[in-house]
């Protein structure tokens, strides 16, 4: 089961979003992990500009699968 399966319902009409800077560090940890930052924000169907402003947000669900897909590629 994927940890998107496992969050459970969303409130209907409602959107969860977390600061860009989350995903910032995330990527740092998989550059230092000899990962490929650039492919994971392609593959999650993120943008380089939006994670470059730190005061912007994505959503939830966006930080999820980066997450899913950085411990895919880098094996932890």
């Amino acid at each position: 089961m994927t940890l998107a399966a496992r969050r459970g319902p969303a409130v209907a009409g409602s959107t969860c979003t977390c600061s860009t800077m989350m995903a910032q560090f995330l990527l740092e940890v998989v550059r230092r992990r000899g990962g490929q930052p650039d492919a994971l924000v392609a593959a999650a169907g993120l943008s380089a500009s939006t994670l470059g402003d730190v005061d912007a947000r994505i959503p939830l669900s966006s930080l999820i699968a980066l997450w899913e897909l950085a411990a895919q590629q880098i094996g932890d």
